[in-house]
Order: C-alpha cells, then structure tokens, then sequence
C-alpha cells in the first residue's frame, strides 16, 4: 500500500488506526503504526484509536472527521491497493463532478466483465457506491443516514430496482442482518440514502485499485467470497479518460455490473435466450424423430 501511494505522487494522508481487537492484536498494531510513523515522503497524520471501534465506524467516524477540513476526500482500506493512474483519475473526476449533485461518488474500482457497447467511454453510472477506493463530497456524505432504523424506515421497495443494484442488497434490511454484521458493515448507511435519491456513482471499466484481502484475514472478504478481482489490463491513462456525456443509468450496462459484484456471469441476452430456446427445441424434435 505504502509503495504504491509513493509511486503515485501522494504528499498527504491522514491514517486511522483502529485499536487491537484482542490483547493477541496489539503487537500487529504496533508494528504497523511504527511503520506508518517511518514515512518521510508525506505528510503523515497518525491518528491511534485506544479501542477497537470495528471497520463500521473506524470509516464512519474516520470519513466524517476528514470533512471537518476538508470539502473533498478519497478514501483506502488497507487492502485496495492504488494501480498507476489512481490518483490522478481520482483528482480529475472529483473536479469534473464537484458541482453535480445526482453525482455522489467516484469509483476507483471496476469490476471486471461488465458489458461495454461499442464505442462507450472510458466509466459509466450506477446506483450503487464503491468501498474499494473511492472519493465523495461533502455535500454527498452529508447524506449518510445516522442508523438501520432510518434506512429502513425510507425504504420503498417497489422504487428500488434490485436488479440493477444487487438483490444481495435486500438481506442488509432485514433487522437480524443489520444487527449481525452492523459493525462490519458501513456501506448500506450511505448507499441507500444516495439510490433513494437517484445520486450515481462513477466506476472505471478498467481497475484503478487491486484489492488484495480475498484471504481469511480481510473484515469482509473471505476466501470464498464471490466478489470479482479486477481485471489485469492496464488502466487507462487519466488524462485521456472519456467521461460519460450523459449522467444516468444504462439498463443493460447496470444489470451487468450488479451480476458482476456478486461474481456472476453477465445475465443473459435476448439473443442468448432466443439461441437457447432453438436448441431446446431441436433437441426435442430430435427425441422425437423415430
């Protein structure tokens, strides 16, 4: 992580530290901030949690903080690692979108697989929000809603069409979920706030971010977790990325992305369908045939 910030150029980061989870973690913490205290080509603001606040609101509490200084901010976990271009892709599409309010986050992350029609740019819109190496706005996170209850409470299921979103979004509203997993999981406090008010979120087609915690030690990415790897094809160079002209949700393209998220292949076409339909058929007539 530490080499690839250098590599791009990062001068400044403010660093949030979790507290150990147990008295076994508290050697890896240490180790960790001390190796973070060692870096001498950045400005570096170390901040030590004394207890463990759980990834929930180590980001909550960290995101919110950060806007008390700053109007724009991009955010890493440990485990998304910046690839060549990230941080100008990142400064140049949190300047494009500064003043577009149905814009609420940028994206560094792509998953791979997902349609692209001939001739599209280089990133497309979906309604729903990255947390592997993303940027927002004040004005975006200002949106975050301050509990479960709330979300749940301005839920209107027949407005949400899950499958351009994700159906795996359905389970974080049922109460016993929100209580199992609420201090793992942050994601839905903002996502739902922004796709109840038809705000996007900017994703690249090729990756600017390798997220290297698909093992038994990342928070939320176990070793049989179905999200997608991104795709190894270089980046684009970010100054010759090719926004989308139009700011709204190509159908086709967003019930791609939400297959690819969960780590299924992209749902089938028309053509698909009809291809299918004719080869069932002809096997029938082949049963047939005496």
């Amino acid at each position: 992580m530490l080499e690839a910030l250098a590599r791009e150029g990062i001068t400044e980061i403010s660093v949030y530290s979790d507290g150990p989870r147990t008295p076994d973690d508290e050697p890896a913490v240490r180790q960790i901030r001390h190796t973070i205290s060692t870096v001498d080509w950045a400005r570096i603001r170390l901040v030590e949690r004394e207890r463990n606040l759980g990834l929930a609101q180590s980001v909550l509490q960290g995101v919110t903080e950060m806007f008390g200084q700053y109007d724009a901010v991009v955010v890493l976990e440990d485990d998304c690692i910046p690839r060549p271009g990230f941080r100008l892709y990142m400064e140049r599409s949190l300047t494009e979108y500064r003043d577009v309010n149905s814009v609420g986050c940028i994206s560094g992350f792509g998953p791979s697989g997902v349609y692209r029609p001939f001739g599209a740019p280089d990133g497309y819109f979906t309604g729903r929000i990255s947390s592997w190496g993303w940027g927002t706005w004040r004005r975006s996170w200002a949106l975050v809603a301050p509990n479960w209850d709330e979300v749940r409470r301005n839920l209107r299921s027949e407005t949400v069409e899950w499958d351009l979103v994700g159906h795996d979004l359905k389970g974080f509203l049922e109460p016993s979920q929100s209580e199992r997993i609420g201090s793992r999981v942050w994601t839905p406090l903002w996502l739902f706030p922004l796709l109840f008010r038809d705000i996007l979120t900017l994703y690249p087609y090729r990756s600017y971010i390798d997220n290297v915690g698909f093992d038994d030690v990342g928070e939320n990415c176990g070793v049989k977790s179905l999200r997608p790897v991104p795709e190894l094809s270089r980046p684009v160079n970010p100054m010759r990325f090719r926004y989308p002209r139009k700011i709204e949700v190509n159908t086709k393209i967003a019930r791609s992305f939400a297959y690819r998220v969960l780590g299924l292949p992209n749902p089938p076409t028309i053509v698909n369908r009809l291809f299918t339909v004719a080869v069932r058929r002809m096997r029938g007539l082949r049963l047939r045939t005496p």
